[in-house]
């Protein structure tokens, strides 16, 4: 597997704004939707900003979580169904931070389909005035960050965000 490709490169636009908020799913809220094995690249929305094409294995985690491991540091996401969505999910993802009084995780929307999955990082800066109308706290002059305060927000959001997501990687299935 191509080591720092995917999930590196996808994390790296959550450093440019993205959604945030406490911890708000446990293991008994996930589930593991996505069929394990190794999954590459195959189209990416907006297309100029070209991924590191790679393989990245997916299985499960402890509990209900999801393990994605481009050959980096594996990421583990609880995938979380976004009811009223069909096939759509809420990843959760923990931040690595000791301060409590900061946001504990940030959230990306998933579609899970047949033989694969579409990632999408909800970017703060284009939702901005969708999010504002919720009571979302909007911070940052040049990088913006939504932060949500409670689940029943973010879903909302999410729902919204769901039906024209500005950005997306798509991979497909090509082994166990």
């Amino acid at each position: 597997m191509a080591a720092r490709g995917i999930l590196a490169s996808l994390l790296a636009f959550l450093m440019t704004g993205c959604w945030v908020g406490n911890a708000f799913y446990t293991a008994k809220d996930a589930s593991q939707p996505i069929a394990p094995g190794i999954y590459k690249i195959v189209a990416q929305y907006p297309a100029d900003q070209k991924i590191e094409e790679a393989e990245m294995r997916v299985g499960p985690g402890a509990g209900s979580a999801t393990v994605f491991d481009d050959g980096d540091k594996p990421t583990v996401l609880l995938l979380v169904r976004l009811s009223g969505v069909p096939d759509r999910y809420i990843a959760q993802q923990l931040i690595d931070k000791d301060d409590r009084s900061v946001p504990q995780a940030q959230y990306l929307l998933f579609e899970v389909r047949p033989r694969g999955f579409r990632m999408s990082v909800p970017m703060c800066e284009k939702t901005a005035r969708t999010v504002s109308a919720l009571k979302v706290k909007v911070t940052g002059d040049t990088v913006k960050i939504c932060t949500f305060s409670d689940a029943p927000t973010l879903e909302t959001a999410m729902k919204v965000y769901a039906k024209n997501p500005d950005n997306w990687i798509e991979l497909k299935r090509i082994r166990d």
